[in-house]
């Protein structure tokens, strides 16, 4: 099975499936990868989680939060949804194309090149790839962490392209030298926020050292939940010390709880 990692956006479930001949209510960002993931070609066996996990029953809620460390590392690949869009497809080109050109030639040049304002097709690229880590809300999301960090396979899916994780990190790590973002100094704050929490998943996944929950706390502080309790609980399968029952999960309590 493929376990999906992408971001909720809104709670409303605007959209509906048939589960067992019965019609089930679920998120607009859940309904637009399903038809991303779907394939004419064979059945695709995948994992959601706002559909595989009943989110009206705080207890089913709790006890599957323990098992999503073993959920991700027991799929065969996770994927990566971004969402669709135009900007999308563009930002997935030129990371597709720099893994390309970095698995052929063994590296990239760093210095300026034809990828600038004379280059319309390129610049437009490099810009949606900017806009893609500034304002998609995938890449603050605390549980995604755990998702990418212990993946066997961890793939993005967005374009209509598949790009390895560590592609992703090398087409990251090229397009967004120093150089190239001098132009984005306005938007410093909120870049620099999301160059944070990328090179934190990079780093996990890179090095499998978790730490405690104290130090994974500290680390991770510039991810955000919509439910404040998961800003723990999502870093709980990744702490040394997650088994400990005082931090087990418990939906329907107060945080302070």
């Amino acid at each position: 099975y493929e376990a999906m990692s992408y971001s909720w956006g809104s709670k409303d479930l605007t959209e509906e499936i048939i589960i067992d001949g019965k019609r089930h209510p679920i998120t607009h960002s859940a309904h637009s990868l399903l038809k991303a993931r779907r394939s004419v070609w064979k059945p695709r066996t995948i994992w959601v989680d706002a559909i595989c996990i009943n989110q009206k029953d705080d207890e089913e809620r709790s006890h599957q939060v323990t098992m999503m460390k073993d959920i991700y590392e027991g799929a065969s690949r996770v994927i990566i949804w971004l969402g669709g869009g135009w900007k999308i497809r563009l930002a997935a080109r030129l990371a597709f194309a720099t893994h390309l050109a970095s698995g052929l030639t063994g590296f990239l040049p760093m210095g300026p090149s034809r990828h600038s304002s004379s280059n319309p097709t390129a610049s437009s690229s490099w810009n949606a790839l900017v806009d893609l880590i500034i304002n998609n809300p995938y890449f603050s999301r605390v549980w995604v962490i755990q998702e990418v960090a212990v993946g066997r396979k961890v793939y993005m899916y967005c374009g209509g392209f598949y790009i390895p994780w560590e592609g992703f990190m090398r087409a990251f790590n090229h397009w967004m030298h120093p150089y190239r973002i001098g132009q984005f100094a306005g938007q410093a704050q909120p870049l620099g926020t999301r160059f944070g929490n990328i090179g934190v998943m990079s780093d996990i996944r890179k090095t499998k050292s978790f730490g405690n929950l104290a130090q994974l706390l500290c680390v991770c502080q510039k991810f955000v939940a919509t439910e404040q309790c998961d800003k723990i609980f999502a870093l709980l399968g990744l702490a040394s010390d997650g088994a400990d029952p005082q931090t087990a999960p418990r939906y329907g309590k107060k945080t302070d709880e």
